[in-house]
């Protein structure tokens, strides 16, 4: 699977699955009710591999190996600090290559295949137990292949007459946890480490990342870092010499990529991500992972992209109009906890940390009532200032006569 899309908050995603480069995305948590959903891309070109040494080798025959992915996302608050997440993938792969119907002693014919369908599905959710000032996000995620690989007899016949294999054919699990560190209302430092279990022998591994993102909220979002994976299990032929290695994982077969058949893979990536929002809803990613080393994986660069839409959130420079004020759904609720009456301010207890930004309106409420539900509508402020864990609200205008109050109760609007 060469994207896997994990989408959150900003722009879309962050990936899980670790056999497959992806676009790092936003991974901020999604308001209860909110939905997004949008279209992935990623494309990979390469005639060379890391091979078992870490050492540039060209495919078997001087081949080359081409992958096509567009991935259909869709990810939904399903409850506060929770998001769940789901990816369908159409994958189209294509090669060229010595063919494997060669017997000993004769030349394997230069052939060219391609396959594809639905690829390597996902299902991932995403806990958000500690948002300020540090994040802390834990993600789980099930892949699982909607397609059969070849069984090895097969492989040992694959020409041009048959259909190319769309992936490795095994299911992963993966658990993930990430720490973001805040530097400044826009500024993060981000890592995380996980595990990944594979199916049908192949070695278990673990994914990494760590980054420098800057990400303003319904704004421009750019990330830069290092991504990949080592292997901590063995797979099950480790042991054997290439030689010695059935059809189905021999570098030398027709696909000859590492995206089917990488025995032991190790992958070290710098990774690049630009994206920003087209109005309240629309978002747009592009991105690329360039290896900078590892062993049995592709040796040439992915480019991604994602286009996607947002059901939910506030542009932060938006105003909305007097009439709609607490008839309209809210998310991000937080408490006043300090009051100047005369100068109209007020503080909260939510900053940088829950994507709080400078010039966004939010509505103020009187407490809930003991049954939950909401308070009088009594005003609406704008962010004049953000730190990290608290906010600065400017009141510009009362839609009663009422002297502010600490623990009344801050609410942002759902556009």
């Amino acid at each position: 699977m060469l994207i896997t899309l994990l989408s959150k908050a900003l722009t879309g995603c962050v990936a899980l699955a670790v056999t497959a480069p992806t676009v790092p995305l936003s991974s901020s948590m999604l308001a209860s009710g909110e939905a997004k959903f949008g279209l992935g891309f990623a494309y990979l070109d390469t005639t060379a591999n890391f091979d078992r040494d870490g050492n540039k080798a060209k495919l078997a025959g001087n081949g080359s190996f081409t992958a096509i992915q567009g991935e259909l996302f869709t990810e939904f608050g399903a409850a506060k600090d929770l998001t769940l997440m789901l990816g369908i993938p159409f994958t189209a792969n294509s090669v060229t290559g010595p063919s494997t119907l060669a017997t000993a002693g004769t030349t394997a014919a230069t052939v060219s295949n391609s396959g594809s369908g639905i690829g390597d599905a996902r299902a991932a959710l995403r806990f958000e137990p500690v948002h300020a000032p540090v994040r802390a996000m834990f993600e789980v995620e099930l892949q699982y292949p909607f397609y059969s690989r070849p069984l090895v007899d097969e492989w040992a016949n694959l020409s041009s007459s048959t259909p190319m294999p769309l992936g490795t054919g095994v299911s992963e699990f993966t658990g993930f946890m990430r720490i973001e560190v805040p530097l400044s209302p826009d500024f993060w430092l981000g890592g995380g480490l996980g595990y990944t279990a594979r199916t049908g022998g192949f070695s278990n591994l673990l994914p990494y990342e760590a980054y420098l993102k800057y990400e303003h909220f319904r704004g421009v979002y750019v990330q830069f870092g290092v991504r990949g994976y080592a292997t901590v299990t063995d797979d099950q032929f480790s042991a054997l010499p290439a030689s010695a290695l059935p059809k189905d994982r021999s570098s030398a077969s027709i696909d000859g990529s590492a995206i089917y058949n990488a025995i032991n893979p190790t992958a070290h990536k710098a990774s690049a991500t630009i994206g920003t929002y087209f109005g309240d809803n629309v978002f747009l990613n592009a991105g690329a992972e360039i290896p900078l080393g590892g062993k049995n994986i592709p040796e040439q660069p992915v480019f991604l992209a994602v286009l996607g839409f947002d059901l939910g959130g506030t542009k932060p420079d938006s105003g909305y109009t007097h009439s709609n004020r607490g008839f309209q759904p809210y998310y991000l609720t937080c408490k006043v906890v300090r009051v100047n009456n005369q100068l109209r301010q007020v503080l909260i207890d939510r900053g940088s940390a829950d994507l709080i930004r400078v010039g966004e309106l939010l509505d103020l409420f009187e407490p809930d009532h003991q049954d939950g539900s909401f308070g009088e509508t009594v005003a609406r402020g704008r962010v004049l200032e953000v730190g990290p864990t608290k906010s600065k609200l400017q009141v510009l205008e009362y839609f009663k006569e009422i002297n502010l109050q600490e623990g009344f109760v801050v609410r942002r609007p759902v556009r």
